[in-house]
């Protein structure tokens, strides 16, 4: 309930600036770069997960609110989770050998964002700082499906980022952007274990 709270108040927020803004829009596309921290909390043992690569898609709404302040509203198809190593025993054989899996969490991710440019140069650069609500759509694992199964259907994750954008004369403006996203609350939570996401996601796009 507290996220949806704090989602709702997000929402608010971004009316109220938006009705005495300049507005501009655009599409985003790039990589995530993301792992969950598995933390048991009754046995002595470690999930050694790895990073993985996935993808993140993205429009946006930007507002200019004052000459170096804009507010960032955004929608993402956001890919996270993790990669583990399996240790599979072979039957036929008796002897045994490890995998990588990819585990994959697929979220739709409705960031709200400050903008504030640190300088306007030759190429303009800006730091980002906010909140998302990221709301699990489905996900794609071989072995964790049951903990998948019972994720928190909403994360609230804190955003921090750097960017820089440029107008090339008669087209619009490129951008790319580095941020960091890692979950305030837990995404699985029981008395024996706890999973916290937390990726990177580098992004390009244009803004019109």
């Amino acid at each position: 309930m507290k996220r949806i709270v704090l989602v709702l108040i997000l929402v608010l927020f971004t009316v109220i600036l938006a009705a005495r803004a300049k507005t501009e829009y655009g599409f985003k596309f790039g990589a995530t770069y993301s792992n969950q921290n598995f933390n048991y909390k009754t046995v002595n043992f470690d999930l050694d997960t790895e990073y993985k690569l996935g993808l993140d898609l993205a429009i946006f709404t930007e507002f200019k609110v004052e000459e170096n302040l804009s507010l960032l509203t955004e929608l993402h198809y956001y890919q996270k989770g993790m990669k583990v190593e399996i240790l599979t025993l072979d039957p036929n054989y008796g002897n045994s050998y490890t995998t990588t899996e990819e585990n994959r969490v697929d979220y739709l991710s409705l960031p709200v964002l400050g903008k504030f440019n640190i300088t306007k140069r030759w190429i303009p650069t800006y730091f980002l700082v906010g909140f998302q609500a990221d709301c699990l759509i489905g996900y794609d694992s071989n072995y964790f499906e049951i903990l998948y199964e019972d994720f928190d259907r909403v994360d609230i994750s804190f955003v921090t980022g750097l960017g820089c954008e440029y107008y090339i004369p008669n087209f619009h403006t490129i951008l790319l952007e580095l941020r960091y996203n890692p979950t305030l609350n837990r995404s699985y939570c029981t008395s024996s274990l706890s999973v916290r996401n937390t990726s990177f996601s580098i992004l390009t796009g244009i803004k019109f």
